[in-house]
């Protein structure tokens, strides 16, 4: 098996296992329900397939039930962004970095926990480099 298929695999395997770290944070009393790594891993399957706008409506679906996770709002901007849906992709972008806890001076409520202070110019390079991010593993992905 050449290196590509298997960084992929190990891409894959590590994004299902957080979407089930991330279903446990949402909801930290109970274990994460089988039933959503199996939504998550088929949107990958799609995903992989080419099948863009099943893994869109799969991820859309998936999104209210884990709103913070990190790996549905990245998979889901990397559909976008490989649909040219330019406008979702940067949402996802921007969801990407405000759930990673970043706040600019406007939208945080005080010091709270999880959260990190930025300013504005900060705020647009992450959002920036979230975009890149998404860009550059859709085109490595499709690379193979």
């Amino acid at each position: 098996m050449s290196k590509m298929p298997q960084l992929l695999l190990a891409i894959v395997s590590s994004l299902v296992v957080c979407a089930s770290a991330a279903t446990a944070e949402n909801n930290p009393n109970s274990k994460p329900s089988p039933g959503l790594d199996q939504e998550f891993q088929s949107a990958v399957a799609h995903y992989h397939a080419g099948q863009l706008p099943e893994a869109a409506a799969q991820l859309e679906q998936l999104l209210p039930q884990v709103p913070k996770s990190f790996e549905v709002h990245e998979l889901l901007g990397l559909v976008y962004a490989a649909q040219s849906q330019d406008a979702k992709a940067v949402e996802a972008a921007v969801n990407k970095v405000l759930n990673a806890g970043y706040r600019t001076a406007d939208i945080a409520r005080g010091q709270q926990p999880g959260q990190t202070p930025v300013s504005t110019q900060e705020m647009g390079k992450l959002v920036h480099q979230a975009l890149a991010e998404s860009i550059d593993r859709r085109q490595a992905m499709h690379a193979v």
